[in-house]
């Protein structure tokens, strides 16, 4: 549905209303070499952050409970598009409005190299 360019190194957000408590979650994920590293959840409960076993102790922003975690994803990352989810994922300030793919869809976000020439000349 989108392609956009990011840096390795660099940090994107995968947003969503938990289905189970209805709580604003997000999910930062860092990109490197191996793929996806999630390094924060962050959730407006902390009982998301507990079912999803991230170990305390969190830490408070504004009004989010924050966990710190070192997850280590594989390149590809397959969401399941649910009902109250609204997923999101905002790279370098963009949203991109996931959910749009419909309810029941699965939506992968993937990491895909390009090589240095390629990049140059399409993301000019």
């Amino acid at each position: 549905m989108w392609r956009v360019p990011v840096r390795l190194g660099a940090s994107i957000v995968l947003a969503y209303t938990n289905s189970i408590y209805a709580a604003p979650t997000e999910e930062t994920l860092r990109i490197t070499p191996d793929g996806f590293v999630v390094t924060e959840v962050r959730s407006t409960s902390e009982a998301v952050l507990s079912y999803n076993a991230l170990p305390p102790p969190y830490r408070r922003q504004g009004s989010y409970v924050v966990a710190t975690t070192r997850a280590a994803l594989s390149a590809s990352l397959p969401v399941r598009i649910g009902q109250t989810g609204r997923q999101r994922l905002i790279v370098d300030g963009t949203t991109l409005p996931l959910f749009v793919a419909g309810t029941g869809t699965r939506v992968t976000v993937e990491i895909d190299r390009v090589p240095a020439a390629v990049q140059w000349t399409e993301w000019r």
